[in-house]
């Protein structure tokens, strides 16, 4: 009948609606994820803990320069700040970074510096810098003066663990890139760090036998 033909008509009509409907909702939806899945992708990746505390220990040579001005000049004003300790201590042999009046200053601070084992450390380092120096000038068949054979006693305990030939180990290369006369600079301050811990020893040495 008539009526029965429209009604069959208007339940297709509705079925391709319907179809059309869900298809959109599908595009949609499919957009959505294809939106969210690019702005994780263009989302820069979050700064961990370890690259902020990097960033956090780059100090400025002046801002370097300034904390031991102010250790030297008022220390009841000055604060121990680790990390810019830490730098001092790693860049000390590098005069583009610490001159040389600073460098007289630091030696001041090291001697007076608190915790063995940060004093260790240091020495070793000092040690291994100018057994480097060295055996580099061994190596070149330089003869060595009266003062440098002398110091000889006091560097050869450098630990054994040291690898001089390793490239990679604490700035090999870059040292390698130095010029001869930069090599003698960094040794003559290994030698006077060496000789500032010799010295605070021996002090504190005579401070414990006036104790007893």
């Amino acid at each position: 009948t008539m009526g029965a033909g429209k009604k069959g008509k208007a339940a297709r009509r509705k079925k391709r609606i319907s179809k059309h409907i869900l298809q959109s909702k599908e595009t949609v939806a499919v957009d959505m994820n294809t939106t969210a899945d690019a702005n994780e992708t263009a989302s820069p990746p979050p700064i961990t803990t370890s690259a902020a505390k990097t960033n956090n220990k780059v100090k400025d040579p002046i801002e370097a320069k300034s904390y031991l001005s102010l250790w030297k000049a008022d220390k009841d004003t000055w604060k121990f700040n680790k990390n810019t300790q830490s730098w001092l201590v790693r860049h000390m042999y590098l005069v583009d970074y610490v001159d040389k009046g600073t460098f007289a200053v630091m030696c001041d601070y090291l001697s007076g510096m608190k915790g063995q084992s940060c004093r260790d450390r240091i020495l070793e380092d000092a040690k291994r810098r100018a057994l480097r120096y060295k055996e580099w000038e061994k190596n070149k068949k330089e003869k060595e003066g009266a003062e440098e054979g002398s110091d000889e006693k006091d560097i050869t305990t450098a630990s054994s663990s040291s690898t001089l030939k390793n490239e990679d180990d604490d700035g090999e290369k870059q040292w390698s890139s130095m010029s001869d006369h930069d090599k003698r600079k960094e040794y003559k301050r290994a030698r006077r760090v060496i000789d500032v811990f010799k010295t605070s020893s021996k002090k504190e040495d005579t401070k414990d036998d006036d104790d007893k």
